[in-house]
């Protein structure tokens, strides 16, 4: 495999189309959400430029901790962190989609 995808597996996953959110007028700092949690990092929260526009995301099925997202100029972003709980504990998409299905229920 290139170097690339070495060092990131996730990219090996269809990525998902995810809008970048926030508000500099109110000192909203830049973040996506996925799966109903938000994720960002300290590279994507002083990116104002990427605001409104879609970022590729690969994530991991097994841990959702973390994701992988690039720019739409190519650019490999910093890992995004999820916010709150999501970020401390390993989670599987399984579990967060029967989480998120019991609340709703």
């Amino acid at each position: 495999l290139p170097e690339l995808l070495r060092a990131h597996p996730a990219l090996l996953q269809d990525p998902v189309q995810s809008l970048v959110r926030g508000n500099a007028a109110r000192g909203e700092r830049p973040y996506i959400t996925y799966m109903h949690v938000r994720y960002t990092s300290a590279q994507l929260a002083k990116s104002g430029r990427l605001l409104g526009k879609k970022l590729r995301v690969y994530s991991d099925p097994s841990d959702l901790r973390t994701l992988l997202a690039v720019s739409p100029e190519g650019e490999v972003l910093q890992p995004l962190l999820a916010s709150s709980i999501w970020r401390h504990e390993r989670h599987s998409l399984w579990l967060r989609r029967e989480f998120f299905r019991a609340k709703r229920l």
